[in-house]
């Protein structure tokens, strides 16, 4: 198998940014079909889509397939992830949770 270029390693780092990219379109696209308002920002985001995916479509076509398939895909991150609340915080309330201020 070739060895990976530094230009190949490049267009993978951009093609995973271009995927991330995307899911977050698709999830502002299902929330204005939910009825959401869309900020000036996200609008922008949305309308660019297809040059995201048209830029990704160019890179896959560029990078290798083995080198590809050696540069696994990251996690991706947990939808929210549980925050500890203020009562918690106060009261004791979850060993892992940080000690209110002052406390110690």
């Amino acid at each position: 198998p070739s060895e990976a270029t530094q230009e190949d390693l490049a267009n993978l780092k951009r093609a995973r940014l271009l995927r991330k990219k995307l899911r977050e379109i698709e999830k502002l696209e299902e929330a204005r079909a939910a009825g959401s308002d869309l900020n000036d920002e996200q609008l922008a985001k949305v309308s660019a889509a297809d040059d995201f995916k048209d830029e990704l479509e160019e890179i896959e076509g560029m990078v290798p397939r083995q080198i590809e398939q050696q540069e696994p895909e990251p996690q991706q991150e947990e939808e929210e992830e549980e925050q500890p609340t203020h009562d918690s915080l106060t009261r004791g309330g979850s060993s892992s949770a940080p000690a209110p201020w002052g406390a110690g």
